[in-house]
C-alpha cells in the first residue's frame, strides 16, 4: 500500500501530471517514487524527450536535494526514484515540511508551481534497518524491559532505570565473560544474598558465599599462582564444589576445613580416603586418633595392612 499524492497544472511549457509516492504508514522518505505525464499546452502533444530536474527544499525555501535525470522524460511520461543514487542519498527530518520542484527542458523551465509535502512523524524506513546501521538522537525503549539510555550510555535489561553501563534486573546467562580486570572492583550483592559461580552439573555451583554483603579480590590477580579473596560477609561462610556437583569444601564459619563433609570439627576434616600424608611434628603434636571409636588402619595401595589398630 502506497500514499499517493495527485497533482495537475497547466503551463506554458506544457501541462503535466504528478504521483508522488512514499512509503505506506508515513514512515521517512529515504526514496520517493515521482511519475508524472507532461504535454504541450497549446496542442496537448506529447513531450517526447526531456531532461528534468528534482529540486526538494526545507519549509523556509533552502535546497536540502536536488538532482538532474539526464532524459528523464520519454514518450510523455517520467517515472523517476529519488534518493536511488547512492552518490547522492536523500535522508529527510522527520515530520517537517518540503516543498518539491520539477523543471524540464534545455532551459530548465520550471514546470507549474511548487509542491508542499510532510515527511513521516517517527517511523522506521526499513532501507535503514536492511543498511546494517541505525541510529537516533534520542533514547530507545523496547516494551518496558529494555532501555537504552543514549544521554548516559547505559543499557538496562529489565529496567528502565539502569544506573550502571549494564543493568540487568534478573538471571544473566552466558558463555564467557573476558577482560583483563583492571576496571573491576568486585562482585556485589547489595541485600546480603548469596552469591554463587556455576560450572559443569547444571544447578551444581563450585563456589558459594553464605549471606556475603561483598566479595573482593585483592592481591596479584587470579591468571597468578597465589591471590587473596577479602570476605566481608554476616556470617563468614564460603563453599567450593567439584566440576561433578560434589562439596570440597563447604563451610569457613569456625574456621576448620571440611572435605567430604558439612560439618567439619577439627582444623582439617576429611570424609574419605587420602593419596599421600606427611605429617611434619614440628608443625603440630603429630597425633593420629579416632573420635567414633572405629579402627584406624593403614594399608598399601594394593590393599595389603601396614598396621591396625583396633
Amino acid at each position: 500500500m502506497m500514499k499517493k499524492l495527485h497533482l495537475s497544472v497547466a503551463v506554458a511549457y506544457g501541462a503535466v501530471f504528478l504521483l508522488l509516492l512514499a512509503t505506506a504508514f508515513a514512515a521517512q522518505p529515504t526514496v520517493i517514487s515521482l511519475q508524472g505525464k507532461l504535454t504541450n499546452s497549446s496542442t496537448g502533444a506529447l513531450i517526447t524527450s526531456a531532461n528534468v530536474f528534482v529540486n526538494i527544499s526545507s519549509f523556509g525555501g533552502q535546497t536540502v536535494w536536488n538532482e538532474t535525470f539526464v532524459n528523464g522524460v520519454s514518450n510523455g511520461f517520467f517515472d523517476l526514484l529519488l534518493g536511488t543514487n547512492a552518490d547522492n542519498p536523500l535522508n529527510l527530518t522527520f515530520d517537517q515540511d518540503y516543498n518539491i520542484s520539477i523543471s524540464a527542458g534545455s532551459t530548465v523551465a520550471q514546470i507549474g508551481g511548487t509542491y508542499r509535502f510532510r515527511s513521516g512523524v517517527g517511523q522506521i524506513s526499513p532501507s535503514n534497518l536492511s543498511s546494517g546501521n541505525f541510529s537516533a538522537p534520542g533514547n530507545f525503549s523496547f516494551g518496558g524491559s529494555m532501555f537504552i539510555d543514549k544521554t548516559s550510555n547505559r543499557v538496562g535489561i529489565g529496567t528502565a532505570a539502569p544506573t550502571t553501563a549494564l543493568d540487568v534486573a534478573g538471571t544473566v546467562t552466558a558463555t564467557a565473560f573476558s577482560g583483563d580486570g583492571s576496571g573491576l572492583t568486585g562482585i556485589n550483592t547489595f541485600n546480603n544474598e548469596n552469591i554463587s559461580l556455576f560450572l559443569g552439573v547444571p544447578n551444581s555451583s563450585i563456589i558459594r558465599t553464605e549471606n556475603i554483603s561483598t566479595f573482593v579480590r585483592t592481591g596479584d590477580g587470579y591468571a597468578l599462582p597465589n591471590f587473596t579473596s577479602n570476605l566481608n560477609s554476616v556470617n563468614d561462610s564460603i563453599s567450593l564444589w567439584n566440576i561433578s556437583g560434589t562439596n570440597m569444601f563447604p563451610r569457613f564459619i569456625t574456621y576448620n576445613l571440611g572435605i567430604g563433609t558439612a560439618a567439619p570439627t577439627k582444623i582439617l576434616s576429611v570424609n574419605g580416603t587420602l593419596a599421600a600424608l606427611t605429617v611434619d611434628p614440628s608443625a603440630k603434636d603429630p597425633t593420629i586418633n579416632t573420635t567414633s571409636g572405629t579402627n584406624i588402619t593403614i594399608s598399601s595401595s594394593d590393599g595389603s595392612i601396614i598396621f591396625q589398630l583396633g
